[in-house]
């Protein structure tokens, strides 16, 4: 295990690392209310803490939906962060479609 989020109540999703600062984005899941989640974390390598990135992403003109950013993609690519917000209502039945930002 690298590191625990205490503040997750179950898992970590969209997951990212950035290998010229050792970081890794993410983003908690699995909350009591995933519409009011909208924090992308990170954790540094370099001195093992947890910050938040960015605590409301709506706050960066990002939208999102019922499911907040609980299930949301991440990657990171030419020093930039890419991060998906999945637009659709509630349910795991069909009509996924991600909105990608970077």
């Amino acid at each position: 295990m690298i590191f625990q989020d205490a503040t997750s109540p179950r898992y970590i999703n969209g997951i990212s690392f950035d290998h010229l600062q050792y970081y890794l984005y993410y983003v908690i899941d699995f909350t009591s209310n995933p519409a009011i989640n909208k924090t992308i974390k990170r954790y540094n390598f370099d001195t093992e803490v947890m910050s938040i990135l960015v605590a409301d992403v709506n706050t960066l003109g990002i939208p999102t939906f019922s499911r907040g950013v609980e299930s949301a993609g991440c990657a990171f690519y030419d020093n930039d962060l890419y991060f998906g917000v999945e637009g659709n209502i509630s349910g795991n039945s069909g009509g996924r479609e991600t909105i990608i930002w970077r």
